[in-house]
């Protein structure tokens, strides 16, 4: 499958910096996923997966850019993974969500810092509120709540005490959510 031929490209996706997926990899992904994530999803996992970079920058705050996200042509620095992959989350297709689960523990691996953690959970459960309309659908429901998982236990490159604020925070909009 299309993982497989990601693993051929690991090396070189380890030598990327910063400089390398700001200008190339990540225009491509934008442009890919709005176009079809259902059939490119499987690879934008394996790209994150395969990167030696941080990847906290590259989660934006959706509350930040929510109104510009189909304005005219975004930059590349606004580019929200977090948005486009928790729309992927409670797709139709049961392989896109997976996918997307995956994607998003590549991602939430990829990051150093707390902060962009904790925006990643809260884009997530902003989904998992309705932010992109109500979920009826429990096999989307479950889809977001795997993600979150994936995000708290790929939570390894933060340090003991911003995994325990993330935990909490994962835990507090949990509550929330069971209590509706």
């Amino acid at each position: 499958m299309i993982s497989n031929l990601f693993q051929c490209l690991v090396p070189l996706l380890r030598m990327a910096d910063h400089a390398a997926f700001k200008e190339t990899v990540l225009p491509a992904m934008q442009k890919a996923m709005l176009r079809n994530p259902e059939i490119v999803l499987e690879s934008i996992g394996s790209i994150l997966a395969g990167l030696n970079i941080d990847l906290s920058q590259y989660v934006a705050d959706v509350s930040k850019h929510q109104n510009n996200i189909y304005r005219k042509k975004k930059s590349c620095s606004t580019f929200q993974l977090s948005k486009h992959l928790g729309a992927n989350l409670h797709a139709k297709d049961d392989d896109t969500r997976s996918a997307a689960v995956e994607a998003v523990a590549a991602l939430a691996s990829q990051c150093s810092d707390a902060e962009a953690l904790s925006s990643l959970v809260k884009a997530l459960f902003a989904v998992l509120g309705g932010s992109e309309g109500k979920l009826t659908v429990n096999a989307h429901k479950c889809s977001l709540l795997a993600a979150l998982g994936k995000v708290a236990t790929c939570a390894n490159a933060v340090s003991a005490t911003s995994v325990q604020g993330v935990c909490v925070q994962v835990f507090d909009f949990a509550i929330k959510v069971w209590k509706e």
